[in-house]
């Protein structure tokens, strides 16, 4: 096995650490103090993972990777703002949020568009084009969600909190997925078994579910 680039190193440590980090967060009590402090550290975990795995991107021209790293970058931001904005007022970091967003699905969909009609070649290792348009439709479901924020003018209460969760729970489940689906062969051979790989990458989704249903129908706003 040939020896991994620093970057490539840490970007494999952070990674590590961002999901061990995101899931001590979500077993931990929402809003205790172990909670916010393990939450901080995947926070900047993640953050390192994302900027360590979009200039990764550009050395290894690994483009569909690229999508989900910023994709991951903007759930990891917005998500933790829902939680650190100091008032309950829209703010222009929402509305470039809002931008941003729609500018990656515009951007994925011009892309999508003339990658599979034109035929570009694409790497073995990198998917078709019609698969990124998974990135379009989530693109376009978050750029409406922000629009509505945009709207309201205002984030309170339990709309607040599921905001912060499932951003927060759907960029740990793409860095488990990445992991875990693409990166196993860092695992002992004995690890490896479908069950194991697949184990923690459902785990994050019946947590961010659960959690989400808790809130919004069981738990009252404060």
């Amino acid at each position: 096995m040939t020896e991994l680039p620093v970057i490539a190193q840490l970007h494999l440590v952070v990674g590590s650490l961002a999901i061990v980090g995101g899931f001590s967060a979500m077993l931990l009590p929402k809003g205790k103090s172990l909670h916010k402090f393990v939450g901080k550290t995947f926070f900047y975990t993640m953050l390192a993972l994302c900027f360590s795995g979009i200039y990764l991107t550009f050395t290894r021209s690994l483009q569909f990777t690229f999508f989900l790293a910023i994709f991951s970058l903007y759930l990891l931001l917005t998500g933790w703002y829902a939680m650190a904005r100091k008032g309950s007022n829209v703010t222009l970091f929402d509305k470039v949020g809002f931008y941003v967003i729609s500018t990656i699905g515009i951007a994925t969909l011009i892309l999508t568009t003339l990658g599979w009609s034109l035929n570009w070649h694409y790497p073995p290792t990198e998917p078709p084009y019609p698969s990124y348009l998974i990135f379009v439709v989530f693109s376009a479901v978050l750029a409406y969600w922000d629009y509505q924020l945009l709207i309201a003018k205002v984030l309170v209460g339990t709309k607040r909190l599921i905001r912060h969760l499932w951003r927060m729970y759907f960029a740990l489940f793409i860095a488990t997925t990445i992991f875990f689906g693409g990166n196993s062969h860092i695992l002992p051979e004995a690890l490896r078994t479908e069950l194991i790989l697949m184990a923690p990458i459902v785990t994050v989704l019946m947590f961010m579910f659960g959690w989400l249903v808790y809130f919004k129908y069981f738990k009252k706003a404060s």
